[in-house]
């Protein structure tokens, strides 16, 4: 049985020509009740207390955008707090490496860092139907986990693109 509680904050306010928006939340999911039949003994992933894996503690954005005329420009901000997850490398490690695969696998459970992802986009419109945009997705070009820490991450990613309507 798990207990889920937290709050959400959301804002939005506008000055002329520019807009912010922006949410955090905070979460707390927590294990009440483990069920030995289904988990196994004490060895198994959850006790009674421990926090949930990968449910962060908290998360939010944050958005600037400002329009002037025939384009647009924005930038943002993407925040995940720290969660608890598997470290795979450990954990394979001791099952394929000749390590001690005897562990349970609580043992391999660790706490992921908090992190921050930025991203900025400029658009302009051509025409009523055409539309040219350039958009830099994870600005900083940050290989922080957002799962695990085997799961590939991307960098930077920037995207050139048209958008047609007709």
């Amino acid at each position: 049985r798990i207990k889920n509680t937290g709050w959400e904050f959301q804002g939005a306010t506008t000055f002329g020509s520019l807009s912010v928006t922006g949410t955090y939340s905070i979460f707390n999911s927590i294990v009440q009740k483990v069920d030995p039949s289904v988990l196994g003994d004490n060895r198994g992933q959850y006790h009674v207390g421990d926090r949930l894996l990968l449910i962060p503690r908290s998360s939010g954005g944050l958005t600037a955008a400002l329009a002037t005329g025939r384009t647009q420009v924005s930038t943002g901000l993407t925040y995940i707090g720290s969660f608890r997850n598997y470290d795979l490398i450990a954990y394979y490690d001791a099952i394929f490496g000749g390590g001690s695969s005897s562990d349970p696998p609580r043992a391999f459970i660790i706490d992921y860092p908090s992190h921050v992802k930025l991203n900025a986009q400029v658009a302009r419109d051509i025409t009523r139907s055409l539309n040219v945009f350039l958009r830099v997705d994870n600005l900083t070009n940050s290989y922080r986990s957002e799962v695990d820490n085997v799961s590939a991450v991307y960098g930077r990613l920037t995207v050139l693109g048209v958008k047609a309507r007709w």
